[in-house]
């Protein structure tokens, strides 16, 4: 008989595993632009997770929109699980993360974000169209979102990593894009 096998994850897990993504993607990106999709997906979901880790807070709810964390407070002792955990918009989570990190980030980078927003939403929720995408435009907005990235897990850091291992593969892995991105961005312009 097979014991049971599962699948264990966090933010800061998927953090890592979101960038390593991206950097699997970026890799294929200079021939394959349809690679472009899931890099920037996996960089949104690379961005999430780090929100959620420098907000979650010790009871891990910096990711609920207000009102439901504020009900599964209230409720947490006397009856667990009768609240629904409903993250909050990421554009609102990102807003809430500037907040309460005291993080500022020039409005390009803003702008980048929130682009790639735009962009992991038309990819998830894709609806049967065609679309054509300038390629040249990528790599500078993926390396703005690499700032934000950059600033709350390290510089100033606003993440309070349960393990090394999880922040030096992080690091790695950012800088890992950057290098594919900059390669790219080169690439594009020549």
């Amino acid at each position: 008989m097979s014991q049971s096998q599962w699948l264990r994850t966090d933010e800061q897990n998927e953090a890592v595993r979101a960038l390593e993504m991206a950097r699997s993607q970026l890799t294929l990106a200079g021939k394959d632009p349809l690679a472009w999709k899931w890099a920037l997906v996996a960089l949104h979901n690379a961005i999430q997770n780090f929100v959620a880790a420098s907000t979650s807070g010790p009871a891990r709810l910096g990711t609920l929109k207000s009102f439901i964390a504020e009900k599964w407070l209230e409720t947490a002792r006397t009856d667990p699980g009768s609240v629904d955990s409903i993250p909050d918009y990421f554009p609102d989570l990102y807003a809430r993360m500037k907040r309460e990190t005291g993080l500022h980030f020039p409005a390009a980078i803003d702008l980048s974000v929130l682009r790639l927003n735009e962009f992991r939403n038309s990819f998830i929720h894709f609806t049967p169209s065609s679309w054509l995408i300038h390629l040249d435009e990528l790599p500078g907005l993926a390396l703005e979102c690499l700032k934000v990235l950059e600033a709350l897990g390290w510089d100033p850091g606003c993440i309070v990593w349960r393990e090394e291992a999880f922040k030096d593969s992080a690091h790695r892995e950012l800088e890992e894009c950057r290098t594919l991105l900059e390669r790219l961005d080169l690439q594009y312009r020549t």
